[in-house]
């Protein structure tokens, strides 16, 4: 699948499945094929990427703007090792169980990449009240499991 030629070097998001508890690092666990174009923008640009990471609700009180959300800045590094690929193929079908038919070796051309965060930008919110900045990656990786680990901390 090409781009629109007038959309080159545009970035490119998609929804994917993503888990930080394989192991807790910090810098989350990606499931992804080479023939999405987030991927293949990321091959043209060094693996540069970026992933947005909000909670959602079904609440109907629920307002996207108000809630928490951060962006973290990284590069694609694909696993490549058989033992690591096993080891977090078994963690990441835990938490994402639906991805079974996407892991490697089943007829489909997806592999895990690791995003290697490099900086983080985070919005607490809508108001004067919440903090909007970037967070220090020492910081990031100093807070407790789980991703998004800053929604833990009180900034």
């Amino acid at each position: 699948m090409k781009t629109k030629e007038e959309l080159q070097g545009y970035p490119f998001g998609l929804f994917d499945y993503f888990s930080d508890d394989c192991p807790s690092t910090g810098n989350p666990l990606m499931l992804l094929t080479d023939y999405q174009l987030n991927v293949k923008n990321a091959r043209e640009n060094d693996f540069k990427v970026s992933l947005m990471i909000q909670k959602f609700s079904k609440n109907e009180t629920y307002f996207p703007m108000a809630e928490p959300r951060l962006n973290l800045f990284g590069k694609l590094v694909k696993i490549e090792n058989d033992e690591e690929i096993q080891a977090v193929q078994e963690c990441f079908l835990k938490k994402h169980p639906r991805a079974r038919g996407w892991i490697p070796g089943r007829g489909h051309e997806f592999n895990f990449y690791r995003l290697k965060v490099v900086d983080i930008y985070f919005v607490g919110g809508f108001g004067d009240k919440r903090y909007i900045g970037y967070i220090d990656l020492t910081y990031y990786k100093s807070a407790q499991v789980g991703l998004p680990r800053l929604y833990m901390q009180n900034l």
